[in-house]
């Protein structure tokens, strides 16, 4: 055979295999069980796409008692914090900070002269305080707009942080379509972020169709979404499956687990780390991830 057809027959069987990977990947995520608090939002169905190596980077929230020691112990990579300017001492890794609620938005010139390339905002603003930021629909839609107004398009802005509950007094989607009727599309250079502290058997689905609004609202199709607050209850197991759902959705591009100190904040939640430093079971776990 001429090298001109070993070329061709290569060529075929790269193709075949890649449409091999994404036609398992695509049954592997379709099977998933639907969640019924995201039924609303499933306009389109959207095939996933293979982008990344589906490693998405580990990180943990900066708060609660963490310390830079905790950080570092359970092998994070980044993590951020609920105020815009960053401290001193930023654990020798990615240190992001951000903008919660409108309060603290008088200090995006001090948080300018640090040259951040990334920013997260608003944080929970459909849970009220002291959990969230407990904003109204609207005032979400005009400090988004505000924030990307005011921050150089250069810096990505990370959110808003919606959490995952039901029952709350609007919706994600919601936001996103007042702020398409407002502005006439989506804000640019912006990453959507989301809280999870549901069931582990939940995740894969509610993921999906969270993805699936976004894209429905015009998000570009290759829009990487941030995990930026989780939690689970204290099952190997449970956090094996977050694990592999997570890897699964390589437009999951980074997750952080909140206040890994912090104990008895959530029923579906485990700390990582004891009172004396030590790592939990959990921890072990986390830091191997």
């Amino acid at each position: 055979m001429t090298r001109t057809r070993w070329g061709i027959v290569v060529l075929i069987l790269f193709v075949i295999l890649v449409a091999l990977v994404y036609t398992l990947v695509f049954l592997e995520i379709s099977r998933q069980p639907q969640i019924t608090s995201l039924t609303t939002i499933q306009k389109k169905t959207f095939l996933p796409i293979l982008m990344g190596t589906g490693q998405a980077l580990k990180g943990a929230v900066y708060c609660c008692s963490t310390t830079c020691s905790d950080i570092n112990n359970i092998g994070a990579k980044w993590t951020y914090k609920y105020w815009p300017t960053l401290p001193n001492n930023m654990c020798g890794i990615e240190f992001i900070g951000m903008f919660r609620d409108p309060s603290q938005f008088y200090l995006i010139p001090e948080t300018l002269k640090g040259n951040p390339s990334k920013i997260a905002i608003i944080n929970e603003p459909e849970v009220e305080e002291p959990a969230g930021s407990g904003m109204k629909l609207t005032d979400v839609i005009t400090s988004v707009h505000y924030l990307r107004e005011s921050i150089p398009l250069t810096i990505t802005l990370i959110g808003p942080q919606f959490m995952e509950f039901t029952g709350q007094p609007y919706s994600v989607e919601d936001f996103l379509k007042g702020y398409n009727e407002k502005y006439g599309g989506p804000p640019k250079n912006v990453i959507p972020a989301f809280h999870y502290y549901g069931k582990e058997s939940d995740f894969g689905a509610y993921a999906d169709n969270l993805r699936n609004t976004y894209l429905h609202y015009g998000y570009p199709i290759n829009t990487e979404f941030w995990l930026t607050e989780f939690g689970f209850s204290a099952s190997i197991t449970g956090m094996e499956e977050i694990k592999r759902q997570i890897k699964l959705r390589p437009w999951i591009t980074r997750f952080a687990y909140f206040a890994p100190r912090l104990e008895g904040y959530d029923p579906y939640y485990t700390r990582l780390i004891n009172n004396n430093g030590t790592l939990t079971e959990m921890g072990k776990f986390y830091k191997e991830w």
